[in-house]
């Protein structure tokens, strides 16, 4: 196989990977942040948040920054808001379980 076309295969599937972790990650956060904020389902909002900034010193290093910029991320990160408050989780999958996988999910 051309090596186009394996990169293309590997950044589709890897695609397709992050959708289904964000389609079962996302009930997840909402009923977490129902119950931490005490604010009804229906009013709250869930959005993938961006990747966190490095330290300012590691962002001054432009090794240590590549460093920073090429570690997998083990989980991700969400946003939710409702009910005037917003909070951050992490969530991943759980160790030891068979597709499709629950997810754990942690306020930051």
């Amino acid at each position: 196989m051309h090596p186009r076309r394996l990169l293309a295969l590997v950044a589709a599937t890897v695609a397709v990977a992050a959708c289904a972790f964000d389609a079962r990650a996302r009930p997840e956060v909402r009923s977490d942040f129902v119950r931490d904020a005490t604010c009804p389902a229906d009013r709250v909002t869930v959005a993938q948040a961006s990747a966190p900034a490095p330290p300012p010193d590691v962002a001054a290093d432009p090794g240590r920054l590549a460093v920073w910029n090429d570690q997998p991320r083990q989980h991700h990160e969400y946003v939710a808001r409702g009910c005037g408050q917003e909070l951050r989780y992490a969530c991943w999958p759980v160790s030891g379980t068979e597709p499709p996988y629950p997810y754990d999910c942690v306020r930051e």
